[in-house]
């Protein structure tokens, strides 16, 4: 009975540690597993990431071309009126012809005015 029983002790601690064995095999599977996994989504995302980015730039790039060329056109444009330059309404030479002054200059003068005569009669009223 004591051998019987000897016997089935170390047939124990064999299976014990076959068990222990096969536990830390598939612990270490399971972990190399992951760490793989792990990797694969850190390289997609880094690659999704630059994508994305790389779309990001292509539109900023694009926004910031097209609000360049907005600007050249809008400061041809201020060019434009602020030299009076092929505008009917503020062509000197031509509207001299017609009167003395422009529409806007006289609109202006009204404009003006209404302001010195607005300063008049407040000072009077004083």
């Amino acid at each position: 009975m004591a051998a019987e029983e000897a016997e089935s002790a170390d047939f124990r601690g064999a299976q014990r540690q076959a068990l222990a064995e096969f536990s830390a095999e598939v612990r270490a599977a399971e972990i190399a597993a992951l760490a793989e996994d792990r990797q694969m989504l850190a390289d997609e995302i880094a690659e999704r990431d630059a994508t994305f980015n790389a779309f990001l730039d292509g539109e900023l790039d694009q926004v910031q071309a097209d609000m360049l060329d907005c600007l050249e056109i809008f400061r041809l444009a201020l060019k434009e009126l602020y030299n009076y330059i092929e505008v009917e309404q503020y062509n000197v030479e031509e509207n001299l012809r017609v009167a003395p002054y422009t529409q806007y200059q006289h609109k202006n003068f009204l404009h003006k005015f209404g302001f010195w005569l607005a300063d008049q009669l407040a000072a009077l009223d004083a």
